[in-house]
């Protein structure tokens, strides 16, 4: 029965645990389930899982005022059945589909957002189930779970593999389960995150010139696991899993944990179903060495965060008797 262990984390020394109330921008939000958010220059666009027309949302980042919504369920030209939402340039986003091969690039504009809004089809060996990061004009990183490396950097001129997986000794068949991660990058410092749950895995790339090279690679406890027929891949045992709800500040990994030595494991169900209610309330900040410096308690239960990465500004969706947009300050 194979372990792994790369690298233990531990704390080692007393983290500040302090209590913050965040800014509140925008309340009442209209879901039932909040998608992902992504914090753009002036704007921040969030996804509405639960809506049929209008699931994208573009709200002011000053002030938190909804300035447009747009986006219909369908199999249209235009609709998308499962859609998602990626970073792009200053004010701009890309629209794709995890179902099929379609991206919209959305430029914000000042005057009529219909206009702006134009189809942007790109073919560069994406798969549309797979997630990818911009890093430039016609330059990609494509998250390949699958494949004998994570990613592939994509461009007009090249295509090259880069990174590894936690288990590099064994031709693994599924790992688009098992190795299917949380990726995270800030075009700031030009840091890669890669966090797998049940692996209890985490480590960071740099980017260099187009160049990704892996800085260091972590596991947070001992996993058990075992290979089966045809390279199957099961994990049998996850003492500690790796954050999965993370962003990239100017000097802080952020992740949405629970402090389990303040809080019990889960609190009571209150409702059938999602129950959000019951999700963490804390902020874990981390060095980018994954050092844990602090443990935040916003009071209020955080669904999704993100950052532009400039500074240590953080924005998110949490529950404040409904859903609403926040953000805070890291010091």
């Amino acid at each position: 029965m194979p372990f792994l262990l790369l690298y233990s984390c531990k704390e080692e020394r007393a983290v500040e645990r302090i209590n913050q109330n965040p800014v509140i921008l925008s309340e009442g939000l209209f879901t039932s389930l909040p998608g992902e958010i992504v914090v753009l220059e002036d704007y921040l666009v969030w996804l509405d899982h639960t809506s049929l027309e209008g699931f994208v949302h573009i709200v002011e980042r000053k002030t938190g005022k909804e300035v447009k919504s747009f986006g219909k369920i369908g199999e249209g030209p235009d609709e998308f059945i499962t859609p998602r939402i990626t970073k792009c340039l200053t004010n701009s986003f890309i629209l794709s589909d995890l179902n099929y091969a379609k991206q919209f690039l959305i430029i914000i504009g000042s005057d009529n957002f219909s206009e702006d809004i134009s189809p942007s089809f790109r073919d560069y060996e994406i798969k549309p189930e797979n997630n990818f990061i911009y890093l430039a004009p016609n330059t990609y990183v494509s998250i390949t779970p699958e494949a004998s490396v994570p990613f592939n950097l994509l461009s007009e001129s090249h295509k090259s593999g880069f990174g590894k997986f936690p288990v590099t000794n064994e031709k693994i068949t599924n790992g688009i389960n098992v190795f299917q991660g949380i990726v995270q990058y800030n075009p700031n410092n030009n840091y890669l995150l890669y966090s797998i749950g049940a692996m209890s895995y985490v480590a960071l790339y740099e980017n260099k010139n187009n160049q990704f090279n892996l800085k260091w690679e972590k596991t947070l406890s001992e996993v058990s696991w075992d290979i089966k027929e045809e390279g199957k891949l099961v994990i049998n045992e996850t003492p500690k899993y790796a954050p999965t709800a993370i962003a990239l500040t100017k000097n802080y990994i952020i992740s949405i944990e629970r402090d389990k030595e303040r809080t019990a494991a889960s609190t009571p169900r209150k409702y059938n179903g999602r129950d959000f209610s019951r999700v963490p309330t804390t902020l874990f900040v981390y060095d980018y060495n994954l050092s844990l410096i602090k443990i935040i308690d916003t009071g209020l239960p955080i669904i999704r965060i993100s950052s532009d990465g400039k500074s240590d500004e953080l924005f998110f969706i949490c529950l404040d008797t409904e859903f609403a947009i926040g953000k805070l300050s890291v010091q």
